[in-house]
């Protein structure tokens, strides 16, 4: 097919002049060929309306495609096997990028290593003892502080505190294992 719009017919390259089909031959000379095209060849056997053989083939060898490229346009069982690949997904590529940048540290003066590595272990710990206290806080209902009740603000607080004390301890200890302090 040559071309198609809204509202308009289809038309074939069999109705069309020779230059719709000097232009498809034109495009796969320059996209798909893998050297020097023989273009007058090739728009030989674009416009050809019969032909002698299979013109398949005779297109792979004029785009200079490998042999075994027909072989797999064929479905012959002496095709090579493709290899099926699973297609990533963005945060698989995002994930092998960032772990890729983050060989090495980002902090490169080691005693600025130690320095945060020691204040992450800090604020962990800090961390699990305000979490501590709010799970104290919900299981009395308020009296461990001498409050009434328990509110929306200490659930959160309580679930926000023990998710950041293993997040500042796992920090701690990727920043000592990476500068290989000890």
């Amino acid at each position: 097919m040559s071309a198609v719009a809204w509202n308009t017919d289809w038309r074939d390259l069999e109705t069309d002049g020779w230059e719709h089909r000097d232009a498809v031959a034109t495009t796969l000379a320059e996209h798909v060929g893998t050297g020097d095209v023989d273009l007058p060849e090739l728009r030989a056997l674009v416009r050809a309306r019969t032909w002698n053989g299979d013109p398949l083939a005779r297109l792979a060898f004029l785009l200079g495609l490998p042999p075994t490229t027909l072989a797999m346009l064929d479905d012959h069982d002496d095709a090579p096997a493709l290899e099926l690949v699973e297609p990533a997904s963005m945060w698989r590529v995002v994930w092998d990028a960032a772990k890729e940048t983050n060989r090495e540290p980002w902090i490169t003066a080691r005693w600025l290593q130690l320095t945060i590595a020691v204040a992450a272990i800090l604020i962990g710990l800090v961390a699990l003892a305000a979490a501590a206290t709010g799970y104290a806080v919900i299981a009395t209902d308020g009296a461990f502080v001498d409050q009434d009740g328990v509110d929306a603000g200490d659930w959160a607080f309580t679930v926000m505190m023990t998710v950041a004390a293993p997040l500042n301890l796992w920090c701690a200890v990727q920043l000592i294992r990476r500068g290989t302090f000890f």
